[in-house]
């Protein structure tokens, strides 16, 4: 199997916080009904403008088109950037020099726009960022992955992605790509060394101070029940 060399990140759940409870009628259970949306599907594919997609979403729901409008507004105002997984970026970059970072997210091209223009992060890190509003398609579309690895010229034996929802995972993985599923952040970056063959100082150091504990139990063991034996 060819060497991991090229990482794929999410950037909204994985790389991005962001809070669903906002001031506004829209609770955070709707918050979520609203982004599984087919409306909103065509909105962060850019098929759809953002006034129309929050009319359409509001006639369905019931809700109006402006409490919708201030209720994203705040969500977005609440993005922030993940820094432990910004430093783990950094670190793999640094132990595996020919890593290529790139993300793949799901965000409409105002909310893309947004990202890079208001909220504070490192942009330096990826070699390329394809957000879904300006490929026209979006995850789990195959195609939409087909178009990405055509881009970076990535063999998809060669490639990690790291997402949080298990449908983009699968798309990935019926291409041959490596899928991390992004539930719990510390097994995932343990999952991500392993893959990529890089040595986590942390958790290296941690298991050399268990097994340095060990020993000097064992050295306390054996000095203590050495006179016993010699009598």
């Amino acid at each position: 199997m060819a060497p991991y060399n090229i990482i794929v990140f999410d950037l909204g759940d994985v790389l991005f916080t962001w809070s669903q409870q906002t001031d506004t009628k829209v609770s955070p259970k709707t918050m979520r009904k609203i982004i599984s949306m087919p409306a909103w599907y065509e909105y962060e594919k850019g098929l759809l403008a953002r006034d129309a997609c929050y009319e359409q979403i509001g006639d369905e729901l019931g809700f109006p088109a402006v409490e919708i409008a201030n209720a994203f507004e705040q969500a977005r105002d609440s993005l922030r950037e993940d820094r432990k997984m910004t430093a783990f970026i950094h670190q793999i970059k640094a132990r595996k020099p020919n890593l290529s970072v790139y993300a793949m997210s799901n965000i409409s091209r105002e909310d893309y726009d947004f990202l890079r223009t208001t909220v504070e992060a490192d942009w330096s890190l990826f070699d390329r960022v394809f957000p879904s509003g300006h490929a026209g398609m979006r995850k789990p579309d195959v195609q939409f992955f087909k178009h990405v690895l055509r881009e970076i010229s990535g063999k998809p034996e060669e490639v990690i992605m790291v997402d949080d929802k298990l449908e983009n995972i699968e798309s990935a993985r019926s291409l041959g790509i490596h899928g991390v599923q992004f539930t719990d952040p510390a097994k995932a970056r343990e999952q991500i060394t392993q893959l990529l063959g890089v040595v986590d100082n942390g958790s290296t150091s941690q298991r050399k101070m268990q097994l340095l504990g060990s020993l000097i139990f064992c050295i306390f063991l054996f000095l203590t029940f050495l006179p016993f034996r010699l009598q």
